[in-house]
């Protein structure tokens, strides 16, 4: 499942009228900015980077993306050229809001007990100093 099919689901989810409506609204703007920085997010998470340097000395960071083709279609080649200036800024952005989205989902969570909710599982806690097959519950 791709994240526009994630973020599709948790949309279908936001309308249902649940406890978490308090929420809703700011979910949806989270929601919202992490679509903008999706395609972005693309390049360089999978794509391939190189640099581009004029005589002048100017630099802009190349990042390519090759598309396998779909049944009967054609492979496409992606370019996206970021100034590293452009980078920085993203990157500025993508912090606040990864803080942002962390402070939200933690107000989430508190709210709704939710470290208290879930699978009846058997807590394993790794202890590096325990021999194999040694460990604590």
């Amino acid at each position: 499942m791709g994240v526009g099919n994630r973020l599709a689901a948790l949309r279908e989810l936001l309308e249902f009228g649940t406890s978490m409506d308090s929420f809703k609204g700011q979910i949806e703007i989270a929601l919202i900015e992490f679509e903008r920085f999706e395609e972005v997010r693309h390049f360089l998470t999978h794509g391939f980077c190189s640099f581009d340097v004029t005589r002048a000395g100017d630099a802009a960071m190349r990042f390519r993306r090759y598309i396998p083709p779909k049944k009967g279609g054609s492979s496409e080649l992606l370019e996206l050229y970021m100034l590293p200036q452009e980078l920085r800024d993203a990157a500025d952005r993508w912090t606040t809001f990864a803080n942002d989205f962390v402070a939200l989902s933690a107000q989430v969570y508190s709210q709704f007990k939710l470290e208290d909710v879930g699978p009846d599982a058997k807590r394993v806690i790794y202890r590096p100093h325990l021999k194999p097959g040694d460990r604590s519950t």
